[in-house]
Formats: C-alpha cells, sequence, structure tokens
C-alpha cells in the first residue's frame, strides 16, 4: 500500500513469507497533465536494518544493507559543507556494506550521508542514511580538601560534591578510604574512628567508584578514580600505665619513712627498689 504522504506500507511479513526488496516509482501528476517520476528503494522484510546511528566523534560506524540481485557497484556522499566524515561503500555477496568514520574535526548533529545502489545499466537506487554525532564528555576530579580530627581519628572531606564531575552526568559516587588491608567507604566523605597504629603513620589512600553518563549511548558505565591526596592519621603513642607497688615493698612504706641528716655530720642514703610497672620495667628511687 502506497499512502498519499508516500509512505509505502506491507502488512502481515513473516520470516515464512517475506516480501523482499526492490525498487518503486512514485509519480507526481499535476492538474496540466505534467509528472515528475522519483525512484524509492525499499526493502521490506522481517529484520530490516536500520538506516539510522549515534556515533561519537571520532567514532566509526558499519551499516550492512541487503540488496537486489542487480546492483554492480555502491557509492556514498556526504552532504555539502560536512567536514570530519568520510564513508565507503562496497558491495559482498547480497549486501551492500557502508562504513562511516569521523574525525575530531566532525560537528555534533545530525547529518544524512546518501548511498548510490547503482545497476550494471547505470540506473541508480538512492538509499539515506541518518547519523547523529555526539560526544561523549570527558570526565574531571578534583583533589580531596580534608580535615583530619587526630584526637577523635575522624576523617572528613570537605568538598565531595567536586571529587568528580562529568557534563554528561555522574550519579552514585562512593569514596574510599584504603590502608593495609582495610577499605571503608561512604557517599557523605566523613568516616570516625579510623583504625590507627601505634608503630607507625598509617596513609589512607583515597579513591572514588561511581556511574557515568556516556554522552554518546545514554547509558550509564562503572568509573574508578585514586586520587593523589592521602589521608594521613597519626601514629597513636600508649599512654604510660599506672604503677603497680606490691603490697609491703619499701615503696609501699615510702610515704611513712623520716630520715634525720644529723645536722650534716654524715650523708643519709637511700636506695629503694623491687617495683615492676606493667610494661615489665624495674623502677629504683634513689635519695641521698
Amino acid at each position: 500500500m502506497l499512502r498519499p504522504d508516500g509512505e509505502l506500507i506491507a502488512n502481515n511479513i513473516t520470516a515464512a513469507t517475506p516480501i523482499g526488496r526492490g525498487y518503486v516509482v512514485v509519480r507526481a501528476t499535476d492538474a496540466s497533465g505534467n509528472f515528475t517520476d522519483s525512484t524509492v528503494y525499499f526493502d521490506i522484510s522481517p529484520n530490516l536494518s536500520s538506516t539510522q546511528a549515534t556515533l561519537g566523534v571520532g567514532q566509526s560506524h558499519t551499516f550492512n544493507f541487503a540488496i537486489m540481485p542487480n546492483i554492480t557497484s555502491a557509492s556514498v556522499a556526504m552532504p555539502n559543507n560536512v567536514m570530519g566524515v568520510s564513508g565507503q561503500a562496497y558491495l559482498a555477496g547480497n549486501e551492500v556494506v557502508i562504513t562511516l568514520n569521523t574525525n575530531s574535526s566532525a560537528a555534533v548533529g545530525e547529518l544524512k550521508p546518501l548511498v548510490s545502489l547503482i545497476t550494471a545499466d547505470g540506473k541508480v537506487y538512492p538509499l539515506e542514511l541518518t547519523v547523529t554525532l555526539k560526544v561523549d564528555a570527558p570526565t574531571t576530579y578534583a583533589e580531596p580538601l580534608l580535615s583530619v580530627n587526630q584526637d577523635t581519628n575522624t576523617v572528613s572531606i570537605n568538598n565531595m560534591g567536586d571529587l568528580v564531575k562529568d557534563l554528561d552526568g555522574v550519579k552514585d559516587v562512593t569514596v574510599y578510604l584504603e590502608a593495609n588491608g582495610v577499605r571503608i567507604g561512604n557517599s557523605e566523605g566523613i568516616y570516625a574512628n579510623v583504625l590507627t597504629s601505634t608503630s607507625a603513620d598509617v596513609a589512607y589512600t583515597i579513591s572514588a567508584d561511581f556511574l557515568k553518563k556516556n554522552g554518546v549511548t545514554g547509558q550509564y558505565e562503572p568509573g574508578t578514580h585514586t586520587f593523589t591526596t592521602k589521608a594521613v592519621l597519626d601514629k597513636e603513642v600508649p599512654a604510660d600505665p599506672a604503677l603497680v607497688v606490691p603490697a609491703g615493698s619499701a615503696f609501699a612504706n615510702l610515704g611513712n619513712m623520716t630520715v634525720s641528716d644529723y645536722s650534716g655530720a654524715f650523708a643519709n642514703v637511700i636506695n629503694i627498689g623491687g617495683v615492676i610497672d606493667p610494661l615489665g620495667r624495674s623502677i629504683v628511687y634513689s635519695a641521698t
């Protein structure tokens, strides 16, 4: 069925009953009987190939179309003033293969390359493609601005919203601190009770996992980034344990001792030992 608006329709097309491929001649006639013929190539089959594509600047795309047996060559032409896009077309069996290549000078937007299918007697059947060129914006990163509270072992990232950005879109950003097999992460940027060490400072690597939108496909893709800045937690200095004074020792009675110097006639020497602290250190008190 050919509608008045030029749309060609085929009903009940199945794998068992495909109509096939070919062309129709559409004649437009005015009131005076003048007419113009236009040849329209068609492919009506269960698995119709798409004539549309979206690709990124700098990418390539290949179209494959089944053709009529009498097609002997093919070519592709770009619209006027289109820069940075080239195309090639060749026959492979019962198909025409069209490859479009773009480079960095191609402009974002829609273009319509024209494919010519040519018979041995010179008849040309046009096939118009629709290509949309897009750019995938780069993902940018900002180094974390940190506040580290050494007393509470808390790390705060003050610029969480600036760490990962993408003009096409970014979401689900999780930032991790990682050191010595320990990995903690959240999306708020506040990390409390971060593990430290009594033997050395601990430098935590900071990284981010996220989903970024591909500006060409429109799909979100996983991404990851490790920052240069590290969160450093100072070495913990253990508190000196309280002394343990054994009952009955000289230290236990030290507070009750009174010594007279006999008006300086001779020196009084006091040496008291026998106390061991919880770390195994011997404590000796000596006075003269």
